[in-house]
């Protein structure tokens, strides 16, 4: 029981659990991925589990309960197996889990943690660039920074966040802008199309709280858009094989990106339509794509294992939540987001907003349910959140409570 409380354990434990964050590109695939996340859990959750004083999160036991309820009756329902519906279920009840743990025992305050998490993603940010410019010098063309990601797209979903948070701390007055530029750029300079809609989405959430600094963001947003969409071929293809595709109704000759993202989004629409309570069950997303992908137009110039392509994961966690979860579902991450959702200009609020940009990219761009980083910032949404609100309970009780008199 003492073990977790020494200063080297805890240091440890922060330290491993931070650097995991980045640590997507670790991985193998045996049957299922194998990633270096799951070492770090193996050998961390028993040293947290000695500390545990057997409580749980109330919010943490209603959403896992729902989640294991919900996967049973859609695996006795017959739209879900039982092997995809464990796999999901397991992996991301021992995630939350792991997380509720750390947080409550590395003894670092969650303010501190998304300190050193943004001071980590500087540094990674720091190596990505300067693997970018030796792989551009040597190759005589910009390569875009993604290490020590395996995509772009990798690489600006761990580091926005930081990215954001780095520059408004530096906006209010109390940052470091060696490190805001750095990893601001590091974001920016993966090339990668959700760098630029995060980017967009973190300079609105900076101008918010003010009406006249959305008057100035909204023109300088749509500048921006345009500029990009001229001088950036990666984001102009993507953008014009979309619209393509939209008014076409049909998925044939464009990019694989546009394609595996696109597709998706019309297997879950079509899931929504025949399942749209409760979908078709947690981890059946592929079971979803099998009984619908066929019917999309286009498919016929789709072969082999692009006719497949992110089926797993659906390209985006909104499209795999609507096939999954249903309306229920989307209702239930709307709400969640909402209710834990704090404005102003305090620390707490921009760790906040800084969590929101992971949200939206992990919505728009990555579909895995318990990757390295997700539960960390989903922790600490609901942690910085809770923070403020007993923290203003307290400043309302001793603002009314009478003054004390000895007379």
């Amino acid at each position: 029981m003492q073990l977790i409380t020494t200063r080297p354990v805890k240091t440890y434990l922060v330290v491993s659990t931070i650097l995991v964050l980045f640590s997507e590109a670790a991985k193998f695939s045996y049957g299922i991925d194998v990633r270096l996340f799951y070492f770090v859990l193996f050998f961390n959750l028993p040293l947290l589990l000695l500390r545990w004083d057997w409580r749980l999160d109330r919010g943490m036991s209603f959403a896992l309960a729902y989640l294991w309820l919900l996967g049973m009756a859609s695996v006795l329902a017959g739209t879900n197996t039982a092997v995809l519906f464990l796999e999901q279920a397991l992996g991301i009840s021992v995630s939350v889990f792991y997380f509720y743990l750390f947080f409550k025992y590395a003894g670092w305050s969650a303010e501190e943690l998304f300190e050193y998490y943004a001071t980590v993603a500087y540094y990674v940010a720091l190596i990505g660039l300067v693997i970018s410019a030796a792989l551009s010098y040597y190759r005589g063309e910009f390569v875009p920074v993604r290490h020590p990601m395996v995509e772009p797209a990798e690489f600006a979903l761990v580091v926005l966040p930081a990215a954001y948070y780095q520059v408004v701390r530096v906006l209010h007055g109390d940052g470091n802008r060696k490190m805001a530029v750095v990893t601001a750029a590091a974001v920016l300079l993966s090339g990668a199309a959700i760098a630029i809609i995060g980017s967009m989405i973190a300079f609105l959430l900076a101008a918010r709280g003010r009406w006249r600094n959305w008057l100035i963001a909204i023109p300088l947003l749509a500048g921006l858009a345009i500029l990009v969409y001229y001088t950036n071929e990666h984001f102009r293809v993507r953008v014009d094989d979309s619209i393509q595709v939209l008014k076409a109704r049909n998925i044939r000759d464009v990019n694989l990106s546009t394609y595996a993202l696109l597709s998706n989004g019309y297997v879950s629409v079509t899931a929504l339509k025949h399942h749209p309570l409760f979908g078709f069950g947690i981890g059946a997303h592929q079971l979803a794509h099998q009984a619908y992908i066929g019917h999309l137009p286009g498919m016929s110039s789709w072969g082999g294992k692009f006719f497949t392509w992110n089926a797993t994961d659906a390209s985006s966690l909104l499209f795999r939540a609507a096939s999954e979860l249903g309306f229920v579902g989307l209702f239930l991450i709307g709400w969640f987001l909402y209710r834990c959702h704090m404005s102003g200009s305090s620390l707490q609020a921009d760790i906040s907003a800084a969590c929101i940009t992971y949200f939206a990219l992990k919505l728009l761009r990555a579909g895995h349910w318990f990757g390295p980083e997700m539960y960390f910032f989903v922790w600490m949404y609901v942690l910085v959140w809770r923070k403020s609100r007993c923290e203003s309970r307290i400043r309302e009780a001793t603002g009314v409570a009478p003054a004390y008199s000895s007379s």
